[in-house]
């Protein structure tokens, strides 16, 4: 190892123990974020691990073999993190111990064995193992986007859309781990420490605040259909009357419950009826019934404030939202209300 691979090793250990250590120490910190902080210490042990690599060994070949079956037990950090976020309350003692039997099956059988066949075996089984992560990621990121717009008008705080970066990001990730295994060099350690700490920094930023809503807690069971929705009147006349779409934090519970119905039973008519969920639903309503008639009343008032008045706790959404249903920015459609 050189000494820019030893640096940037080094280095790598000292960001997650320092990162693991605050994260650890955040006062009232929650379930998510206390996960993240043991991740973290778990890497930093890791990387501090790999310093071993330094020392003058008789065996250096045979050491570093052994370590990377070690290492496997990193690719439990991944699954963690990532089904943890799109599986609230995944992570349980006995899910850990029963992911980790695998990999304790390996790297006893190598350190008895010492083979190399064996050692070959374990890293097809890591590849298909990653594969399956990746897989059961993307569905289950799918279904946890859905649940979210179909239950929330406001996703700013529990949106996971950006969790598909994550995964092709982790992907990469591995085979650089699997590049180094084949042509171990020193500048090839130092990619994988960059890239390892910037993939970990990105996920840390994105989570870290994240409010995470543990919906397989829910009720999501179906209930007997209906020939007819028998609050379809009442739902106008809640929307028209009591505007409720003005709270940013209004919840399809929070509807069902004020019509007397299923959360289940109204996403179903949203959907069938209206062939929105209720994330576009709300949204729509605060576009045509509060923004552009603000906007019409009040051409001095700034995007910003529309975009409160109306509801919406992020600019960001707002724009999305008033493209998606008007068909252009809300600028454009003030010049255009100007000139007319």
């Amino acid at each position: 190892m050189t000494s820019v691979a030893t640096f940037f090793t080094g280095f790598a250990a000292a960001f997650f123990a320092i990162y693991s250590g605050l994260l650890l120490r955040m006062k009232a910190r929650t379930r998510f974020q206390t996960i993240l902080g043991i991740l973290f210490a778990v890497w930093a042990i890791a990387c501090t691990k790999d310093l071993v690599l330094l020392l003058p060994l008789s065996d250096y070949q045979r050491t570093l073999k052994t370590i990377t079956v070690v290492d496997g037990y990193l690719l439990i950090t991944f699954i963690v993190f990532l089904f943890e976020l799109t599986m609230p309350g995944w992570t349980t003692v006995r899910r850990l111990v029963l992911t980790a039997l695998p990999f304790s099956f390996f790297l006893i059988a190598y350190i008895i064995t010492k083979s190399d066949v064996l050692l070959n075996v374990y890293v097809v089984c890591m590849m298909v193992t990653v594969l399956l992560i990746v897989i059961i990621s993307f569905v289950k990121a799918r279904q946890y986007i859905k649940w979210v717009l179909e239950n929330y008008s406001n996703i700013e705080d529990v949106d996971v859309s950006w969790i598909y970066y994550i995964i092709f990001c982790f992907a990469i990730n591995f085979l650089s781990w699997m590049f180094i295994i084949w042509y171990d060099q020193p500048w090839t350690d130092t990619i994988y420490y960059i890239g390892t700490v910037l993939l970990w920094w990105s996920m840390m930023e994105k989570t870290v605040f994240f409010n995470q809503v543990d919906w397989n807690k829910l009720d999501q069971s179906r209930i007997v259909r209906q020939p007819t929705y028998n609050f379809a009147e009442k739902l106008d006349e809640v929307m028209e009357k009591e505007k409720p779409y003005l709270n940013s934090d209004y919840k399809l519970e929070d509807l069902a419950q004020r019509l007397g119905t299923n959360r289940t039973y109204l996403s179903d008519y949203l959907h069938t009826t209206k062939k929105m969920a209720f994330y576009d639903f709300i949204n729509q309503l605060r576009i045509t019934k509060k923004s552009i008639p603000l906007m019409k009343l009040h051409p001095e008032y700034s995007v910003d404030q529309v975009a409160s008045a109306s509801g919406f706790n992020s600019i960001s959404t707002f724009r999305r939202a008033f493209q998606k249903y008007i068909g252009t920015t809300p600028s454009v459609w003030r010049e255009q209300l100007k000139s007319e």
